[in-house]
């Protein structure tokens, strides 16, 4: 999942500081994110909303479906873009790690859910000078099937 908050909401994560902002967007750098509405009653979607909407579409993960979640940020983060990277930087990494197999760390000719994995949980961070760092949850630690 490649969304701005898309990983569990941390109340200890760091929020991006105005600072950081400013020397990212020097870097050609943007993120999206949501804002409030204009009005009372406007809908919002905050990070306790977003929490609860990933909540109730990945509720089944406990039934043992073998089912591996990779969120593109944890729940406090952005998820950042580039015009250079034509994708956000979760994207990028991902697709980088799987066309040129920088992911297939025991150069087997697969990429396994583990490798991608550890590839962009090292990528990302580095593309966006640890400003958005992926999650992840594994449901079954036994199958590691290939993606790539």
């Amino acid at each position: 999942m490649d969304a701005c908050h898309s990983g569990e909401y941390d109340a200890d994560a760091p929020l991006l500081t105005a600072a950081q902002q400013d020397s990212l967007a020097q870097k050609g750098v943007s993120f999206k994110g949501f804002s409030k509405g204009q009005g009372e009653g406007s809908p919002t979607l905050g990070l306790q909303n977003s929490f609860e909407m990933m909540q109730q579409l990945f509720a089944d993960l406990r039934r043992g479906s073998g089912a591996t979640v990779i969120t593109s940020s944890a729940g406090v983060q952005v998820s950042f873009e580039d015009e250079e990277w034509q994708n956000g930087a979760f994207t990028y990494a991902f697709l980088y790690g799987l066309k040129s197999m920088q992911a297939d760390a025991d150069q087997d000719g697969q990429v396994t859910a583990s490798e991608i994995q550890a590839f962009v949980a090292e990528y990302v961070p580095r593309l966006t000078e640890g400003l958005q760092v992926p999650t992840f949850r594994r449901e079954n630690l036994e199958f590691d099937f290939r993606v790539w």
